[in-house]
């Protein structure tokens, strides 16, 4: 739950008081709090059953955890391609996911001097 709180104070924090989109940035939040809260310590071929069951869930299509009627409809979609935990979600307005590549391509490296203040720019590491 502090995922949750934490990403929805950023997001109103970076786009004012209003709650005009919180229905959204809550889908989202709670989206992507799941993933790692409930899926980050994953190997690479239990992310991907844990991909499959994520997205039938929010989508409604799993009769055995199926939607609660009160969530009426989820307005946020999951990124239609690669894994759940390859993507983070931008809270700005609506708000979108972004792919960990794209971030990667930008990362700047930093010179230094000393091996045990490198970190190496990978996928997992801007996680």
């Amino acid at each position: 739950m502090l995922l949750v709180d934490m990403l929805l104070k950023d997001a109103a924090r970076e786009n004012g008081s209003g709650t005009k989109h919180m229905r959204f940035w809550m889908q989202a939040a709670f989206m992507f709090a799941g993933v790692w809260g409930l899926g980050g310590m994953l190997d690479a071929d239990s992310r991907q059953m844990f991909d499959e069951f994520y997205r039938d869930m929010w989508r409604g299509t799993n009769p055995d955890y199926p939607l609660p009627e009160s969530l009426d409809k989820v307005d946020v979609p999951l990124p239609s391609e690669g894994l759940i935990h390859d993507y983070f979600y931008v809270f700005k307005q609506k708000g979108a996911w972004k792919y960990w590549p794209e971030v990667l391509k930008s990362a700047d490296i930093k010179e230094t001097f000393s091996i045990q203040e490198i970190i190496i720019p990978t996928i997992d590491t801007l996680k």
